[in-house]
């Protein structure tokens, strides 16, 4: 979730597309979103109003098909996806230079030990150990498991207009979940002095499609874009190092990105009559 050693795994896809932009999807996938949309506008789960999410709710066997059929022809490709975080200085540095990590223990202690080496004055040592003992991973049991080697993404960017009080603990506190949920639920002092130094930011990476595992699908998020329906994103979770080559922007205010109501981003339209060679 934050700077450090990739570890490089997965391999370079040949193309990037952004679930929010038809235009950059090749055609045969475009033409398989297309025919799956034809069906799902007639189902009331498609029609104006709805939200994209609720379209798994209308033929479950068509979706469940039509997202193995996806996943084929998406490999090899990249999707654009996004993290959402509040970034010390030196932490956006780190991921630039580093990429992005799953969630670690070894990964919140860096973060503990960086933090006071660059705020002595307002994270002391035993405030460290303090935050690094309490959190979700020591009081909700079971959820180590869910979280321990995951990276949390959301795709397309729309996802921080249309629900943008979701993420408001995610920009609004340094540290993430792991570190900001605190023995009480709320940050420790240590943790606000912080926030109150760090930036709020949404990391752009390109995930290769075979990495984008549950909770969320794809076929509703495309179908939903074409239809026009509300909420088309969802969240997904990564479970591999991200290298610093497929970190490809980090959003932050006094962005053009951020001040343009967080814009997609600028790459060209794809037409292509034959995917690329098949990726990770």
């Amino acid at each position: 979730m934050i700077a450090g050693q990739s570890s490089g795994q997965g391999a370079e896809p040949q193309a990037l597309i952004d679930l929010g932009r038809p235009d950059t999807w090749p055609v045969t996938v475009r033409d398989l979103v297309e025919k799956v949309a034809e069906v799902a506008r007639q189902w009331p789960e498609g029609q104006p109003g709805r939200t994209a999410s609720d379209l798994r709710h209308g033929d479950i066997q068509l979706g469940e098909a039509a997202e193995v059929q996806l996943r084929q022809a998406l490999s090899g490709l990249a999707v654009i996806a996004y993290q959402g975080t509040r970034l010390l200085p030196h932490e956006a540095d780190g991921i630039r230079a580093g990429g992005l990590l799953p969630l670690s223990e070894d990964l919140r202690r860096k973060r503990m030990d960086q933090a006071a080496a660059n705020y002595p004055d307002l994270l002391s040592a035993p405030e460290a150990e303090s935050i690094l003992a309490s959190g979700p991973l020591s009081w909700q049991k079971g959820s180590s498991p869910y979280r321990l080697g995951v990276i949390c993404v959301v795709a397309p960017v729309c996802a921080f207009t249309w629900d943008s009080h979701g993420f408001d603990e995610l920009l609004g506190q340094w540290g993430g979940e792991s570190i900001y949920w605190g023995a009480d639920g709320g940050p420790a002092p240590a943790v606000q002095r912080l926030t109150a130094v760090s930036i709020p930011s949404i990391v752009e990476v390109a995930i290769p499609s075979g990495h984008m595992v549950g909770p969320g699908t794809l076929w509703p998020v495309m179908v939903g874009t074409l239809l026009e329906l509300d909420s088309p994103f969802h969240e997904w979770h990564v479970r591999y190092s991200v290298p610093p080559a497929s970190v490809l922007d980090i959003i932050q205010p006094g962005d053009e990105r951020w001040a343009a109501g967080l814009s997609p981003p600028e790459i060209p339209p794809t037409h292509l009559d034959e995917l690329p060679e098949k990726g990770v």
